[in-house]
């Protein structure tokens, strides 16, 4: 598929490098999300309390400053039990699986990550 099932889908991009949120943001538009940014855990941990915000999923960089992405993925999962959350990481695929179960991780997305793969995970969370 070519577009997005859920168009207009809210999606937040947990990223602390300024790349990173550029491109997937970008990809993001593409494909007829709605991308907002938070640069680190606790801030989406914040974004995602605030409940003027209503995501669709989220995508979250594990290893970022002030508080990693496991840590926000379990507090986030504590409050919001149903919201998909995307790790987006770097590391092999042995890296952790359980880690992942632990912290209330969906699903991962492995960089660098191509649009196909990007539009099946939205469309199998979003």
């Amino acid at each position: 598929t070519s577009g997005v099932i859920n168009r207009g889908c809210r999606v937040l991009i947990v990223e602390d490098v300024l790349a990173n949120q550029m491109v997937t943001s970008k990809l993001l538009e593409h494909i007829g999300c709605k991308p907002e940014i938070a640069e680190n855990g606790e801030t989406a941990v914040n974004k995602v309390n605030d409940n003027s915000n209503q995501y669709d999923i989220i995508l979250m960089d594990l290893q970022m400053p002030v508080m990693d992405g496991f840590e926000a993925s379990h507090i986030i999962r504590q409050s919001h039990p149903d919201l998909p959350i995307i790790a987006l990481t770097a590391a092999t695929h042995q890296e952790a699986n359980e880690n992942y179960q632990k912290s209330g991780i969906n699903d991962v997305l492995y960089k660098p990550f191509t649009m196909k793969e990007l539009i099946e995970k939205i469309n199998r969370w979003g």
